[in-house]
């Protein structure tokens, strides 16, 4: 009984620190719970902002839920019995898991909400571009109906359109309605200039957040999956995650290389080739070959010609002399 009451003791102390850790763990899983509850309140699923600010909420929460399976972690290294650390530590794994997966589902509601903000404000810029067209429109039908510089003045006081003074009354109507009509299309296109599309720079800090959230997103999924131990593997979920990737970069690869040929048949081309090469080249030559023989061939036809052509002139030339020669005599 001694040394079990002495066992007792020393384990004491350990048991105390366990439960501290333990308590701390599911204080910090209680607190990140509470602070992302504040951030999703009231939920706006269908404005990209809200999605925005959820996301951001939940990584700037990163290190609360972190903590809280380090401690795990830890109380199931310091729990002296094998069995209780063996559950603790499953329970970290779970735990991480699940923020693994969880902080992981972030990036595609990041993409959701970047497509869904720049689709809003590509309707808003298309709606206003609509509504000064319109008002536009309605000045100008104003400024062609009207049938003096007077009823012009008018007009363009109820439609809120470019003023005419008393003093444009002596201008002839028709060049005071193309002045009016040429101001009214300059202020549509100034109206349509400013609005801000989705390169503005209004719209700069909030893509910047998206980037910075999506970067801390990848982090903290990655951090949660080192956590998340596997017993029956004996390794992190990251580490499988890794293998995983690994293994189908390599299937893709061998796939491949499988389309090109292989390397038995890659030589039997390039003898082939090769063979191909050299038989082009031997014709090459034996063309040429014929081409110096016929070309010696008819060098030796025309010298032929030739001779015999001079022997033909010398006998031709002798008959002329002895005809000459019978005509003198």
């Amino acid at each position: 009984m001694e040394p079990d009451q002495a066992q007792l003791k020393q384990t004491a102390p350990v048991y105390g620190v366990v439960t501290v850790l333990i308590s701390a763990a599911l204080a910090t899983f209680a607190l990140f719970l509470v602070v992302v509850a504040a951030e999703l309140l009231p939920p706006r699923p269908q404005d990209p902002l809200w999605l925005l600010q959820a996301a951001t909420g939940f990584v700037n929460t990163l290190t609360i839920p972190l903590a809280g399976v380090l401690f795990f972690h830890l109380a199931a290294a310091l729990v002296p019995l094998k069995d209780m650390g063996e559950f603790w530590r499953t329970w970290a794994s779970r735990v991480a898991t699940v923020l693994a997966l969880l902080f992981l589902l972030l990036l595609p509601l990041l993409g959701f909400a970047t497509w869904r903000g720049i689709t809003n404000v590509q309707s808003a810029v298309q709606q206003e571009v609509k509504i000064i067209s319109s008002n536009a429109d309605r000045v100008r039908a104003a400024i062609r109906k009207a049938s003096s510089p007077k009823e012009l003045q008018q007009f363009m006081s109820e439609q809120k359109g470019p003023r005419v003074n008393d003093e444009e009354f002596d201008i002839p109507l028709a060049t005071l309605k193309k002045a009016k009509l040429l101001l009214v299309d300059q202020v549509q296109t100034n109206y349509t200039n400013q609005i801000p599309g989705v390169k503005s720079r209004r719209y700069y800090p909030i893509f910047m957040q998206t980037l910075r959230t999506s970067a801390l997103a990848l982090a903290g999924s990655a951090g949660f999956a080192a956590l998340a131990w596997n017993p029956k593997r004996q390794q992190s979920l990251l580490r499988t995650f890794l293998e995983s990737g690994a293994k189908i970069k390599s299937r893709i690869t061998s796939k491949f290389k499988s389309l090109g040929p292989v390397p038995d048949q890659e030589g039997r081309n390039s003898r082939l080739m090769e063979k191909s090469r050299n038989t082009l080249n031997q014709s090459m030559l034996r063309n040429k070959r014929e081409m110096e023989q016929r070309e010696r061939q008819q060098r030796t036809n025309f010298e032929k010609l030739q001779k015999a052509r001079e022997k033909q002139q010398k006998k031709d030339l002798e008959r002329q002399k002895k005809l000459n020669s019978d005509r003198n005599g």
